[in-house]
């Protein structure tokens, strides 16, 4: 295939992943994002302390997603949600460019690995539109492209860290990253082969460089509103049992749990078979397939950095030796332009028409205000906010619509939303804690709600605290049903 064909092959391909990445942004915590890339972009109040529930209000919440919560602010302002599907789009594009670089073989295959990957992705949390964690995606596989390299760039790496740690507190892959890769270095200086004393006196400066820049990493991380506090953050986070409260944090299942640990597995047991034949970065790679699997088999919402890391680490440069050798021992080695010329007509043409035609659903979800309430990740009350609208109060909301109701009802205050699951309320108790325990109708309830200042109930119907007043008490406790439709119900305090 000429050079034309093929420029021709990877822009239909790389127009296949845009337009399968092109996905509403219907993460319901898109409101509060919003709400403070807003106050950065008009120069107002940032959201460094909680001012936006009535529970825990004035708590310092170290969440350094500043760049991402203006990035979506901004997008949003421009060309509301249509225009941050293709922001989400074009990221996943870059994302797909940068792996894309570390995949050896020929096109056709390097195209099919990668799609492998961006499917094993989809069919996890990488459905959701545009994230804050789509920014941490595009730190690590930033970061691990350029320690691939055989000098990587520190300056970039240094300006990668510090991107990152204000985008998502997945930041502290950062340091992480570039201390595997020392201990890799050293590792591979302790080999005791004369034969390769310069290249060990080079490692050597290596090392010493990247120790440097490791100390240099951490301190760019301190660079944001809260300076070490972001740490300590992320240690609450790994105390609070996060996989008992929040879907994202809970261990993968099913394929998800298998497909981690033969990746996993399979990838570390190449690598080690291939240390005798000098790979480049060899320890660095072990090093980070095992951190990543480690994370991957703890919480579902690492699987999407798994795949992507296992692509740049392994699959790219051990499918094709895998390929290589198999066409070798059947014979069709030379086969390569026969199957590149059946993708540039046949599969990538029937791709972009199939996801041409499903590009029209994001388009009526991104422009159409009903479709955008009752097709999300959640069905959102926009009937009961309609009706709530103009009203004034504390409301006691639905956790998974604590979001979007403070960016819909900002005269309102609400409970609880998605920032808080890690927080530390009453008691060391999560707030999603002292939500449940509410939202049950467990002993108390009332009486807490009522010290709270609650005026509104903002609730789910058929959830246990609807069916506890909607048996005829509701004015026994001292609430009133005041709206009602199949998605949400509303009650006044009396």
């Amino acid at each position: 295939m000429d050079e034309g064909n093929r420029w021709i092959m990877w822009l239909m391909f790389f127009t296949v992943v845009g337009l399968a990445f092109f996905l509403p942004l219907v993460d319901n915590d898109f409101g509060w994002h919003y709400v403070c890339g807003n106050r950065i972009l008009s120069g107002a109040r940032w959201c460094l302390e909680n001012d936006l529930t009535y529970l825990l209000p004035s708590y310092k919440w170290a969440y350094t997603a500043f760049i991402y919560d203006a990035l979506i602010a901004w997008g949003y302002n421009l060309g509301g949600f249509l225009f941050l599907s293709f922001m989400g789009s074009g990221l996943v594009v870059l994302l797909t460019y940068l792996a894309v670089k570390h995949v050896r073989g020929p096109d056709w295959w390097r195209m099919g690995i990668v799609a492998f990957t961006l499917l094993l992705s989809k069919l996890t949390l990488f459905s959701l539109g545009l994230r804050s964690q789509w920014m941490s995606l595009l730190g690590l596989v930033w970061l691990l492209a350029e320690l691939m390299r055989k000098k990587p760039r520190w300056r970039w790496v240094l300006l990668a860290t510090w991107l990152w740690a204000n985008s998502h507190s997945g930041f502290f892959l950062a340091p992480l990253c570039v201390g595997v890769y020392v201990g890799g270095e050293i590792l591979a200086g302790w080999r005791k082969d004369s034969g390769q004393a310069p290249a060990e006196r080079d490692s050597g400066r290596m090392t010493k460089k990247a120790g440097l820049v490791w100390l240099g990493m951490v301190g760019v991380t301190l660079l944001n509103p809260f300076g070490f506090d972001v740490y300590a953050e992320l240690w609450r986070h790994f105390k609070m049992p996060l996989n008992t409260l929040v879907a994202e944090w809970v261990s993968p299942i099913g394929w998800q749990y298998w497909s981690v640990w033969l990746l996993g597995l399979t990838g570390v047991g190449w690598l080690l078979m291939m240390r005798e034949r000098k790979m480049d970065k060899l320890w660095f790679r072990v090093g980070m397939m095992v951190v990543l699997t480690w994370l991957a088999l703890s919480a579902r919402r690492n699987l999407v950095p798994f795949y992507f890391g296992w692509l740049i680490l392994v699959g790219g440069e051990w499918g094709g030796k895998i390929l290589k050798q198999v066409q070798r021992s059947f014979g069709f080695a030379q086969d390569d332009q026969t199957v590149s010329l059946i993708m540039m007509t046949v599969i990538l043409p029937v791709l972009l028409i199939y996801f041409g035609i499903k590009a029209s659903r994001t388009v009526r979800i991104d422009t159409d205000w009903g479709e955008y309430c009752t097709k999300g990740y959640v069905n959102l009350p926009c009937g009961a906010i309609e009706y709530l609208r103009g009203k004034r109060g504390m409301v006691y909301n639905t956790y998974e619509w604590g979001g979007f109701l403070i960016w819909q009802l900002p005269e309102m205050k609400m409970f609880v939303d998605g920032r808080m699951p890690a927080w530390i309320g009453e008691g060391s108790k999560s707030p999603y804690t002292t939500w449940l325990e509410v939202i049950q109708a467990q002993p108390g309830w009332n009486e807490y709600l009522l010290g709270m200042g609650t005026e509104y109930l903002l609730i789910a119907p058929g959830t246990f605290l609807d069916l506890e007043l909607d048996e005829g008490e509701a004015l026994e406790w001292g609430w009133e049903e005041e709206y009602r439709d199949k998605g949400a119900v509303v009650y006044g305090r009396m």
